[in-house]
């Protein structure tokens, strides 16, 4: 038992030394990482039990160690998991706040209202955004889409934008008075 969970704990602490840098890459390699982590803690668990029962016969270390690390490996794991779920479920980053994204794109020059706002995870690495942008009369449509996607980029690391620009003429409240009678 020993051999093993020795010959185990070197593979592993080679394997995590590797994993180390690139551990908050991504959701895979943090995960391959705590994977090595816990398999690590594994090895040491079993040679701490080994160790008790060669020396002092005390059968119930291998359980308890066991338990330990179990209990550390999903201590460890909840975050890792809890992003995951974030991401299955399209949810909003937890490092973005959809009330300041939508405080800078209604302050932006030209935009009258900003609705519709949806902010939400691709991936561990990719955000999305889409929203609709109201402009004020004799706005430049063109200008406005470059600046809050620029925004969006620059300020809240969000590169992949869908922005649909309507004019303040086109809406009153929420009915729409495009295109107008005789116009069709």
């Amino acid at each position: 038992m020993l051999v093993v969970a020795g010959t185990g704990l070197v593979a592993n602490i080679a394997t995590a030394a590797l994993l180390f840098r690139s551990r908050n890459e991504n959701l895979n390699l943090r995960g391959a990482f705590l994977h090595v982590l816990g398999d690590t803690l594994g090895s040491l668990g079993a040679i701490i039990a080994g160790v008790l029962i060669l020396v002092r016969q005390w059968y119930l270390a291998d359980p308890i160690v066991s338990a330990i690390v179990g209990a550390l490996v999903l201590y460890s794991s909840w975050k890792l998991v809890s992003e995951s779920v974030d991401v299955l479920l399209e949810g909003t980053p937890r490092h973005l706040k959809v009330s300041s994204i939508l405080t800078d794109l209604g302050s932006l020059q030209g935009v009258a209202s900003v609705h519709d706002l949806h902010v939400w995870s691709i991936t561990s690495e990719m955000t999305a955004m889409s929203c609709h942008v109201v402009l004020r009369q004799n706005a430049d449509a063109g200008l406005v889409l470059m600046e809050s996607s620029r925004l969006m980029r620059d300020k809240y690391g969000i590169e992949h934008t869908t922005i649909q620009v309507e004019s303040e003429n086109w809406r009153t409240g929420d009915t729409v008075i495009w295109p107008r009678p005789g116009n069709e």
